[in-house]
């Protein structure tokens, strides 16, 4: 391998690398955000762990998928599913007059506890998304 080809494969690491740790910092800081905007303030050990690691796969999936493979699908299920659940909490439980009292979680409590089905949504948008580019490519 040349030094130019050396130089240009430890560049595209660093690129998928900075990706997912973008992904992962972006992941993060939009549910302690979206905590701190709801006003949770002690979800529990376990919760709390179980949203941590929620973040950082759904971050580091994101990110890995569209700095290596180019993909946008699993980036954009998670941010539509976490944006549509943030706008509908606050539709439903801060922006009344009346708060009604959430007997369940509310659907951003739904989209943070069902993170695994969110990714593999994207994921599998993901495969679809690669089949179709690389239908296109074979043209």
């Amino acid at each position: 391998m040349t030094e130019i080809e050396d130089g240009e494969a430890r560049s595209g690491v660093v690129a998928v690398r900075t990706g997912i740790a973008l992904g992962v910092l972006g992941s993060l800081a939009a549910v302690r955000v979206a905590l701190a905007l709801f006003d949770v303030v002690d979800p529990g050990p376990g919760t709390a762990a179980y949203l941590l690691v929620g973040a950082v796969v759904t971050g580091a999936v994101a990110g890995w998928a569209r700095t290596s493979r180019g993909l946008v699908t699993p980036t954009a299920v998670p941010a539509v599913a976490f944006s549509g659940a943030v706008i509908a909490t606050w539709a439903l439980y801060v922006a009344p007059e009346t708060t009604p009292t959430p007997v369940d979680p509310t659907p951003l409590g739904w989209v943070l506890l069902g993170w695994p089905a969110v990714v593999l949504v994207g994921v599998a948008g993901g495969l679809i998304e690669l089949s179709a580019i690389s239908r296109g490519d074979s043209d």
